[in-house]
């Protein structure tokens, strides 16, 4: 019998996520491992100097006891830490990876580099067997088991089985500890990703539910660069302070839930609404080889940062959000369990209140129509401008076709233009939504039940799991609609033209549209630019050395498998979070009419961009040197009706001379070409590429919703 790997596809088709299924033998591990963080870690040369540094005098110091070194090296990916273990002089080496195809190639890599003794073990580390797989206890320890959080790869499990079951009592550990810090601040910009705003202009009014604004919906961290938040998106309300300490060396590292008080005074007469996170290594014990993962602002070495995107910054948002004064106290406690941590605050009065609560308890999600709601959804939702496009385009195609439309139908998920629709003055019919979750249609009849829309004359919500099921349940009715409505967005998409899914929609329910329906938005627009990236490029570049070690056949390993025809992809980036800089006009280069129904034969598109002269202006924080053209990005246009102004971008929404700025809510397309194109310095300033052009051909197939891309420079 053979064996599948099954992996998730969006299929626009059908607006869902799904499996495939591909023989178990053929399928490449290394298009996800192309995927992942190990290239940025690679990259990544401060992490590298320091880890190299402080395992160096780790095993000076074992050999200046009279003692082998013996080290264990916990999730050892391509063996690198191992072998710089070796070069230093250990003598013993246990390398464990749970990963199958990653161990394989480390042995490989361990092994081209001489050091075939390096004992490359292949389990998680809490299966490995003491006797059988280790044969004696370990001095010293290296681990890189961090993510964005610290904690959140399990690291305090592994550290605390690594200790009792392999390491000697006196172990030393690189990293030695690690230092988590807070600050507390103020932010539209931020509480924007979290809490449901009310959608009013001089048209419509649309509040959240009482549920729905005040419990709790998304729990876990929020995860960005947050050095591309300027300081002048937020208002600190306290100094950054030092919340918890982790000693890895130490045997006594346990997993036990934990809760810190601190009592702070505010900088600022203001509202604690949201704490922003992040940590710094110790190396070595009692050393000043300190790695720190600190925002820009306040890093130690702003102007020689390190940039990576393997270990980020943390948005924790407080569920109780206090009211503070200039040089008042309030105090801050700070939670964490295994593998998460968690913040709440409190004014003076409750201050006595808090210390006496020793609970430790993890706030989940209490209403789920909330936790359907992604940060970036939520960004969307609370979006002005956005929200004001759309009723304004509501307000254009009702006062055109007033008494011809009765009946509207509204495709999306947990989308509150229905209810914008339903609230609107000059609307004077049903809308009709369809929800494809029970959780989405739950919220979306508390809003409306919460706006006086309750009532089925006005909206009704349709729970319907497919586009089949949907049209039986309409199938009862001979009405036809006159108006079919979507944003659109869909939960399931990832790349930007997965939200064809209304196209593939609107064919569907062709039977129950009237002949002279109008569909908003009408069209779509797909637009591609040249991109110059300051940093993100550095995810899939080859890595070649590091620190003078051979890890060239990771890079032959990964090209291999990208250099399938059907890995010819690009991939979702928020490309806000990520300084660049155009090089080519912004191109539009393929449209869907979603007036008729989906094309019945391949669409294709290909045509040649010209470089422009890359500007030296600075990004919104750092400065990009436009040197090279590393990429291609890809977004959609909508327009929602006639109106020019009436039109949303999923990505580029403006530029400053040469400075792109992003949309936050969607992620947008980035192809990252396999060789950047380097400008000719000698370029004249109208032709920054020379004769170069960068070349494009695209391709969209409606049976399947899949759109394949090709760049290059000629």
């Amino acid at each position: 019998m053979e064996n599948n790997f099954f992996f998730q596809y969006c299929n626009p088709t059908t607006g869902k996520m799904e499996w495939k299924a591909e023989k178990e033998d053929e399928y490449d591990y290394f298009k996800d491992i192309a995927r992942s963080s190990y290239a940025d870690m690679l990259h990544d040369k401060e992490r590298n100097a320091l880890y190299y540094k402080a395992i160096k005098l780790a095993v000076k110091q074992i050999h200046s006891q009279g003692k082998v070194a013996k080290v264990l090296d916990i999730g050892t990916g391509t063996g690198l830490l191992s072998m710089m273990a070796a070069t230093a002089g250990a003598e013993i080496i246990n390398a464990i990876e749970v990963f199958t195809p990653m161990a394989k190639v480390a042995r490989r890599i361990v092994k081209r580099n001489g050091f075939p003794h390096i004992n490359i073990i292949n389990k998680h580390s809490t299966e490995v067997l003491f006797g059988e797989d280790i044969k004696e206890r370990c001095n010293i320890i290296i681990t890189e088991l961090f993510d964005t959080e610290l904690i959140g790869e399990g690291a305090l499990n592994s550290y605390q089985h690594a200790h009792k079951h392999f390491m000697e009592e006196d172990c030393l550990a690189v990293p030695h500890r690690a230092m988590v810090y807070a600050q507390v601040v103020e932010s539209s910009l931020l509480t924007s990703w979290n809490e449901l705003s009310v959608i009013s202009n001089d048209m419509i009014r649309v509040e959240p539910d009482e549920r729905m604004r005040d419990e709790i919906g998304l729990s876990t961290v929020h995860d960005i660069q947050l050095s591309q938040i300027t300081p002048q998106q937020f208002n600190p309300i306290s100094h950054p302070c030092q919340i918890f300490e982790f000693d890895w060396s130490s045997s006594k590292l346990c997993t036990t839930s934990k809760m810190q008080y601190f009592q702070l005074k505010s900088l600022r007469s203001g509202e604690a609404q949201v704490v922003l996170s992040w940590w710094d290594l110790e190396m070595f014990k009692d050393s000043d080889i300190i790695l720190s993962t600190a925002p820009k602002w306040l890093h130690p070495t702003p102007d020689d940062m390190q940039w990576r995107d393997h270990w980020i910054q943390s948005i924790y948002y407080l569920p109780n959000k206090v009211k503070v004064e200039k040089d008042g106290q309030f105090m801050l406690k700070a939670f964490h369990d295994d593998y998460t941590m968690w913040f709440e605050a409190y004014d003076t009065k409750e201050m006595e209140k808090a210390t006496s609560e020793e609970t430790i308890i993890l706030p989940l999600c209490s209403y789920p129509p909330r936790a359907l709601l992604s940060r970036p959804r939520m960004g969307m939702l609370n979006d002005v401008e956005r929200n004001n496009k759309i009723t304004r385009a509501f307000t254009n195609i009702l006062s055109k076709n007033k008494q011809l439309i009765t009946q509207a139908i509204c495709v999306g998920d947990f989308s509150l233009i229905s209810l914008i629709l339903a609230k609107h003055p000059h609307f004077d019919g049903q809308v009709v939504a369809h929800e494809r979750s029970k959780i989405a249609q739950r919220g979306l009849s508390n809003m409306a039940r919460h706006n006086d829309i309750g009532d089925d004359d006005r909206l009704q919500i349709v729970y319907a799991d497919t586009l089949a099921s949907l049209r039986q349940q309409l199938s009862s009715s001979d009405h036809k609609f006159q108006l079919l409505i979507s944003e659109p967005f869909f939960t399931s998409s990832q790349l930007p033209w997965h939200d064809l899914y209304l196209w593939y929609a609107r064919t569907q329910l062709r039977p129950h549209l009237a002949d002279n329906v109008i569909v908003m938005p009408r069209t779509a627009h797909l637009w591609v630019v040249g991109l110059s990236l300051r940093d993100l490029h550095k995810i899939r570049a080859p890595v070649g050395q590091v620190e003078g070690f051979d890890v060239s056949l990771m890079d032959e390993m990964i090209n291999k498998a990208l250099d399938k025809k059907e890995d010819h992809q690009a991939e979702p980036h928020h490309l806000w979070e990520y300084p660049n800089k155009l090089v080519t006009s912004p191109t539009r280069v393929m449209t869907f009419d979603f007036t008729h129904c989906v094309a019945s034969s391949m669409m294709m598109s290909e045509g040649k961009m010209d470089f422009t002269s890359p500007s030296t202006s600075s990004s919104s924080v750092d400065d990009v040197i436009a040197s090279h053209c590393h990429g291609v990005a890809l977004w959609m246009e909508y327009e929602l009706d006639e109106d020019p102004r009436n039109r949303i971008s999923t990505g580029l929404l403006s530029t400053t001379c040469g400075t792109p700025v992003w949309c936050k809510h969607h992620k947008q397309a980035v192809y990252l070409l396999k060789h950047p194109f380097q400008f000719p310095q000698d370029a004249d300033d109208d032709e920054a590429g020379g004769r170069q052009q960068l070349n494009y051909h695209i391709e969209f197939e409606p049976s399947s919703g899949e759109l394949t891309t090709r760049f290059n420079i000629n």
